[in-house]
């Protein structure tokens, strides 16, 4: 799309240099009097400024529908990478959760499993005095 505004900008550079030289050899060797030349060139002056309007709205409308065409696609990024960020959240947050579950459950299983083995250190402990109350007895 840029190399559309700068061939364009070129073209209108070319034909107002064009126009212009274009005018000068016509003024330089036309054979009029001095009035019909300064006639023809306010003639020629007008045209030109008329052309020159003419192509630099042309070129406003162009360079506004361009922009409002960048200002809408902008937009369309900006509100497709809001969506895969908000994507991304609610995945590290269901990640999040899981892990957290995962962990929450991992430690109440050793927790109970380190309640397990104090109640069979204590039975073996209670077992082995016991065990030495009745060898001592004997």
């Amino acid at each position: 799309m840029a190399e559309q505004k700068h061939g364009f900008g070129d073209f209108l550079l070319g034909f107002l240099f064009g126009s212009l030289v274009g005018a000068t050899v016509a003024l330089l060797t036309a054979p009029q009097s001095g009035e019909e030349t300064r006639d023809q060139i306010q003639k020629q002056a007008n045209e030109l400024r008329d052309q020159v309007t003419k192509m630099t709205e042309e070129l406003q409308s162009s360079m506004e529908a361009a922009a409002n065409d960048v200002s809408q696609r902008a937009e369309e990024v900006l509100a497709d990478a809001r969506a895969k960020v908000n994507e991304a959240k609610s995945q590290i947050e269901k990640l999040h959760a899981q892990e957290k579950e995962a962990l929450e459950g991992a430690l109440e299983e050793g927790l109970e499993q380190l309640e397990e083995a104090v109640v069979e250190v204590k039975e073996a402990s209670a077992e082995s005095e016991a065990t030495e109350a009745e060898a001592a007895i004997e």
